[in-house]
């Protein structure tokens, strides 16, 4: 770059390394807003009868728990499990294979938190779901297969966000239809949905 008064900037210029890291750092700061939602929605240490997820912490299982140690959690693990343990389970095994960072801004705390709450697959289907709503003379416009891909992320910019929440609370309601004993958490449901 040539400055006005003649003199050649010999300034290094921003490599690709500065790129990606500025690009992780907007990435982070993205989820971390997520996360705090997440954290709000799932409370801390709950053990609720009837809620397949068993003893839970910040929403994190002992199920999943036990997979990110590559061993059995004990339920003390569970109980003691700090914020900073379940968030770098989120990270990594929600928010970054869900794709998260990749849909539109719009959708991506609700998209992330149902990724959470539902499962990706599940998540991945009601974002599918909501893009068919979209196609023109109903002809979908991509599979629902509960698979981030590519054509997934490109046509997510046709959904509006109260669209993807109706989806969502179709699968909620669907999911009391077929198992009415989980009504007693279709108020909270609700509430989640019309949160995010």
């Amino acid at each position: 770059f040539q400055a006005e008064d003649g003199i050649r900037d010999r300034s290094p210029s921003r490599g690709l390394g500065d790129v990606y890291k500025r690009q992780e750092e907007l990435d982070r700061k993205d989820f971390d807003k997520c996360l705090k939602h997440v954290f709000d929605n799932e409370g801390g240490l709950a053990n609720v009868a009837g809620d397949r997820g068993g003893l839970t912490k910040y929403g994190v299982t002992q199920r999943t728990l036990s997979s990110w140690l590559g061993r059995p959690a004990t339920d003390d693990e569970v109980i003691n499990m700090k914020m900073k343990t379940a968030g770098d389970i989120y990270h990594e095994n929600y928010w970054k294979k869900s794709r998260a960072a990749q849909i539109p801004a719009a959708l991506r705390m609700t998209y992330f938190d149902m990724c959470v709450n539902h499962g990706q697959g599940n998540a991945v289907k009601i974002l599918q779901r909501a893009i068919n709503r979209t196609a023109r003379g109903g002809i979908p416009i991509v599979d629902v297969d509960g698979l981030i891909g590519k054509n997934t992320i490109k046509h997510a910019s046709s959904v509006d966000v109260d669209l993807l929440r109706s989806q969502r609370m179709l699968f909620f309601a669907n999911l009391v239809l077929k198992k009415p004993v989980q009504m007693k958490f279709f108020l909270g449901w609700y509430r989640r949905c019309v949160s995010t």
